[in-house]
């Protein structure tokens, strides 16, 4: 499992906030910064958000949270170093072989859940897989299956319903900090039309090769 390291300066925090896109489905949030921080549109961070340790983008500062206000989402730690890129091409490369595996398995046990995509976050800890709806019964009696195989937390997510909350409140319009040219250029957007087809390769090849091996047999 890769191991984090946490930057000193996420010990201090102020009460400075900044909205930041984070995950492939491209969720906002609002996120503490440390004490001195300042972060342009773009800057590429380190941020502990709700689901563990993530890369995000700083789109927008935000005002400073209350005890009456929504409680952030987590908090920014640093800015992304060599390092925590050399992490993220890393959790690239197992997320294209999570998505192979766990294709595999939905045609093993017949299932008619339709995988969209896959993520790991930045520690490793962590695979979110992504469905066409919410995931079956079935499927989710197999977690346990798929902690052990892929040795991390397994998460489970409906893509509709990310889909129907997109980037944040008010996602593709102005309303949306820092987001008001989503309509035109929504990650989520973005995401489905590009895995609509890798998606389709990916079964058709998956069912191709399991077809062989049972020819040869």
């Amino acid at each position: 499992m890769n191991r984090v390291v946490e930057s000193p300066e996420s010990s201090s925090l102020s009460g400075g906030c900044y909205f930041v896109r984070y995950g492939t489905m491209g969720h906002l949030g609002r996120f503490t910064a440390p004490a001195g921080a300042a972060y342009d549109w773009g800057t590429q961070v380190v941020i502990r958000s709700r689901r563990g340790l993530e890369c995000g983008q700083v789109l927008a500062p935000a005002a400073a949270v209350s005890a009456k206000e929504e409680t952030p989402q987590g908090e920014i730690l640093r800015r992304m170093s060599v390092e925590d890129h050399l992490l993220l091409a890393r959790a690239g490369q197992k997320r294209h072989q999570a998505l192979r595996r766990c294709e595999q398995l939905l045609l093993r046990h017949g299932l008619p859940d339709v995988l969209i995509d896959a993520e790991y976050l930045l520690d490793g800890s962590t695979v979110v897989f992504y469905f066409l709806g919410p995931p079956s019964p079935e499927l989710e009696s197999l977690l346990d299956h798929l902690a052990r195989e892929f040795e991390s937390q397994v998460r489970l997510q409906d893509f509709l319903q990310a889909a129907q909350e997109g980037c944040g409140p008010d996602c593709g319009s102005e309303k949306a900090a820092g987001c008001h040219s989503c309509a035109e250029s929504c990650a989520l957007a973005q995401m489905c039309h590009a895995n609509a087809a890798s998606t389709s390769r990916r079964r058709r090849d998956v069912a191709e090769r399991s077809g062989h091996r049972s020819g040869c047999r």
